[in-house]
Formats: C-alpha cells, sequence, structure tokens
C-alpha cells in the first residue's frame, strides 16, 4: 500500500502472513524500498 503523507513524502506498507513493515520514502525511492521491504518481510519466521 501506497499513500502520500506530505508534498513529495509516501507511506510504504509491504506485508506477507500477517507480518507487515511500514516506511516513509520519496517517490524515486519507492520500487527499490518495496523491494528490500519484501525480502525482509519474507525472511520472518512466524513461531
Amino acid at each position: 500500500m501506497i499513500r502520500e503523507v506530505e508534498k513529495d513524502q509516501f507511506e510504504l506498507t509491504t506485508g506477507i502472513g500477517g507480518i507487515k513493515m511500514t516506511t516513509q520514502s520519496v517517490k524515486d525511492d519507492l520500487v527499490a524500498d518495496s523491494e528490500f521491504m519484501m525480502e525482509v518481510v519474507s525472511s520472518v519466521k512466524n513461531k
């Protein structure tokens, strides 16, 4: 999910299986940030 929080500032949320990660980013970094966030979220192990 992407939503604009300020001019040229976006909140990016990714999630898999109940694990979520959120950050704020500028438009030019959204793709790279989302790819990194998906790697991190997919690496989390549920107990």
